[in-house]
């Protein structure tokens, strides 16, 4: 068991150095953008960490009315700058989102053209293009998956911060917040691995409805279609295939609820905990 369970972590491994590799080579700026607005989204819940302990300080101790003003501009100011910041990196991401989905097509387009002509029909490599193009085009899964590795190096980088000012606390608080979040991130596992399976078994439904989801906007077809009224039976499997997606949608959504309700359970008592002390 722990042996697949390594070689399934090396195979994912490998599939994001690929993928980076692939995203480096269609736009060498993507990963460096996102890695520097990975940084600022970082720093900035710092200002709302560390602020707050010397305004409440100074209305606890002195009350200095120069430093209490100046500690609550910092924190509004701070808070302001780095709001446009995010929001100017987060335009310049999506724009690069776009960029890197239009130039993945592209590379898939050429491997496409240069298939020998008996594949381009062949029912397993067109599942091998719906798995391909699908998570790609339906659910970001490419700049998302960057994202999610980018994102990796913020939480290390805002754990390093917390840690140091999280040291003076009492050491039972940092294991049961640390208990939480390890929780929270089985959950998130076993949540990803919900939905990965689910959109897998997807794929091959959704390249059987999109052929007639294309067939009722072919003008081509027209007149096949009403020669052999084929009308009812395009829209009985369009329908059949909804109510099926509908279905697999359904159970996934309810499994995916528990998951979330109880991440959030968690993080409530993780907050009841820490404001409470």
């Amino acid at each position: 068991m722990k042996g697949l369970k390594f070689d399934g972590m090396k195979k994912d491994f490998l599939v994001a150095k690929y993928f980076l590799r692939l995203t480096h080579k269609i736009s060498n700026r993507y990963i460096p953008l996102l890695l520097v607005s990975s940084i600022f989204k970082a720093i900035a819940p710092f200002i709302n960490i560390i602020m707050p302990k010397f305004i409440i300080d100074e209305l606890m101790g002195q009350k200095r009315i120069d430093h209490f003003i100046l500690y609550v501009a910092i924190t509004i100011l701070g808070n302001g700058l780095f709001e446009l910041i995010n929001r100017f990196f987060d335009t310049k991401v999506d724009i690069a989102n776009m960029a890197l989905i239009n130039g993945f097509e592209l590379y898939m387009g050429k491997h496409i053209m240069n298939m020998d002509f008996e594949k381009i029909e062949d029912p397993e490599i067109l599942d091998l293009k719906e798995k391909a193009l699908f998570p790609i085009n339906n659910q970001g899964v490419m700049w998302r998956m960057i994202s999610s590795i980018i994102t990796l190096v913020q939480t290390i980088i805002t754990i390093i911060g917390l840690i140091a000012l999280v040291a003076t606390l009492n050491i039972i608080i940092i294991i049961v917040i640390m208990g939480i979040v390890l929780l929270n991130a089985f959950i998130f596992k076993k949540s990803q691995e919900n939905q990965f399976k689910f959109h897998q078994e997807l794929i091959p439904l959704n390249r059987k409805f999109g052929y007639y989801a294309r067939l009722t906007s072919d003008f081509s077809m027209g007149k096949d279609v009403r020669l052999y009224n084929m009308s009812p039976f395009i829209l009985g499997k369009i329908d059949e295939y909804v109510r099926e997606s509908f279905g697999g949608f359904s159970k996934l959504f309810e499994i995916q609820g528990k998951y979330n309700g109880l991440s959030n359970i968690n993080i409530q008592i993780q907050m009841v905990i820490v404001y409470g002390y």
